[in-house]
């Protein structure tokens, strides 16, 4: 009588069958999952974009004072708005300055801004991109996500 050693064939044939199986299924769920999360992200993407359709502001005041920028901020629109990122521009250099605290529909602010990286003069460029902040439910990848909504900047020079 002889006697086998090792794995037969139909055991054999079973264990890579299943490993086949096991690894397709393995892909599938990972490719399901990440086609899942960037459905989500670009969906996001269009709710940012539409909220950004709604926003519209106006500089109400762009000047000098001593070594900083008087700025007024007008939001004409009942959108909260919830920064500004200032962008201020001289012949070489540029900075750029977030304005915590946002603004609610229809209100102005006034803040003063000191440039630490940039000399500011006469001629000194100023951009004004409002930015949001959106939360679950009205977004679906995140918790909470912000945008820059720069087809809404408005620009000044002082």
């Amino acid at each position: 009588m002889k006697q086998k050693r090792g794995v037969s064939d139909l055991v054999s044939t079973v264990l890579l069958v299943s490993s086949a199986i096991a690894i397709a299924i393995l892909i599938f769920l990972w490719i399901s999952h990440s086609s899942r999360e960037e459905t989500q992200k670009s969906a996001d993407i269009g709710t940012a974009e539409q909220v950004c359709k709604d926003i519209e502001i106006k500089i109400t005041e762009a000047s000098l004072s001593g070594n900083s920028i008087s700025l007024g901020v007008e939001n004409l629109q009942n959108t909260k708005i919830t920064a500004l990122r200032v962008r201020l521009e001289n012949a070489n250099n540029v900075e750029v300055k977030k304005v915590e605290g946002g603004i609610d529909g229809y209100e102005t602010i006034h803040e003063f801004l000191t440039p630490t990286k940039i000399t500011v003069s006469s001629g000194t460029k100023v951009k004004v991109i409002p930015e949001i902040t959106l939360q679950s439910p009205d977004i679906k990848s995140a918790e909470a996500g912000w945008w820059l909504c720069s087809n809404k900047a408005v620009d000044a020079v002082i």
